[in-house]
């Protein structure tokens, strides 16, 4: 089942998340896949300094076109390197189906 949310910092949309299964996927504006965030995954489940909305795919996509998941480069180079790496990230076509198919 994939289900997916709209993660916020107060007012700010921070990422275009992605529930399938037990595990959290992202969506990195700089790579233009979703992947597995082992961190947002604790916070979904745990934490929560983020508020989490649910979505459907059209507001997935318009938040994705706003720009949602856009890290800054020289800030962020660590996770974008090691999400550059992934030999297995989802392309938003494939969770927008999920999603879509778990609704029928």
């Amino acid at each position: 089942m994939t289900r997916l949310f709209l993660a916020g910092d107060g007012e700010r949309a921070v990422w275009v998340v992605a529930l399938i299964d037990e595990e959290i996927w992202t969506y990195v504006a700089n790579t233009g896949m979703f992947h597995k965030n082992q961190a947002m995954r604790d916070d979904f489940f745990v934490g929560s300094d983020f508020t989490y909305t649910e979505i459907g795919v059209r507001e997935a996509a318009r938040a994705i076109a706003d720009g949602v998941g856009l890290l800054d480069e020289e800030k962020s180079t660590v996770p974008l390197r090691t999400w550059r790496a992934d030999s297995s990230p989802l392309p938003p076509e494939t969770v927008f189906a999920s999603a879509t198919a778990d609704l029928d």
